[in-house]
């Protein structure tokens, strides 16, 4: 059974989507899903909840930025050592490992494990303008047949969760089916005391930027170490 779906703000003419929830069409959800992508998701989904990011003698960085680095981390990828030579805030750090390894890419719909980058989820540089990059990044962990992407990030007053975002419907925050289930597609993302800027930008697919295909950096082979041996003795 197909289901009819209203939002809280027009779709814009220029898309006519019929979208349709569970077992209706597919959008663009890969088939098969990489253990490296797998990887990267749990260990985004294994931080929700906690109090800190301290692992051992292990810690990160108690925002986004830091989040992300722990996921890729328990995942298997370190990529502190190419973090560490970029300047900029953390986001911006992780957005240039990506654009260097070439594997940012802005279409509609990610694959779980991605990167998602966004601009102007607050005004950074306090300048009362609307010109602040790159200010937030989360993980990709789920995608859903009508376009909702699940993500985990740090939330400056909640902590480490989960939200939504959908970017074929950009400008609503809620989609609701004839029985009357509401179910949120776009997440509130800009911090509440910088809404005067733009007020009408603040859901989480406003304010995206880009996806970066991090799970390409951990299935890249790794260099073979050779160890010399002294030849046995006769």
């Amino acid at each position: 059974m197909i289901n009819h779906i209203t939002f809280s703000s027009p779709i814009p003419n220029r898309i006519l989507l019929i979208l349709v929830f569970w077992g209706g069409i597919n959008l663009a959800i890969p088939a098969q899903i990489l253990p490296s992508q797998k990887s990267i998701a749990e260990s985004a989904l294994s931080l929700v909840g906690k109090p800190n990011l301290k692992f051992g003698n292990r810690s990160f960085p108690w925002d986004c930025s830091g989040t992300v680095l722990a996921a890729l981390w328990v995942a298997g990828l370190d990529v502190r050592g190419e973090y560490g030579s970029f300047g900029g805030n953390g986001v911006n750090r992780l957005h240039e490992i990506a654009r260097q390894h070439q594997i940012e890419y802005d279409l509609p719909l990610p694959e779980i494990g991605d990167i998602v980058f966004w601009d102007n989820t607050y005004d950074k540089n306090e300048d009362l303008k609307w010109n602040d990059e790159l200010t937030h990044t989360g993980i990709i962990v789920d995608v859903k047949p009508d376009g909702t992407i699940t993500y985990v990030h740090h939330d400056y007053r909640r902590g480490i969760v989960t939200a939504e975002m959908n970017l074929f419907l950009p400008d609503s925050r809620d989609a609701t089916l004839l029985d009357g289930t509401t179910r949120i597609i776009n997440s509130p993302l800009r911090m509440n005391k910088d809404r005067y800027l733009n007020p009408d930008k603040w859901l989480s697919a406003q304010l995206f930027r880009s996806f970066g295909r991090f799970h390409i950096l951990l299935d890249e082979p790794k260099p073979m170490t050779l160890v010399a041996t002294a030849p046995a003795s006769r």
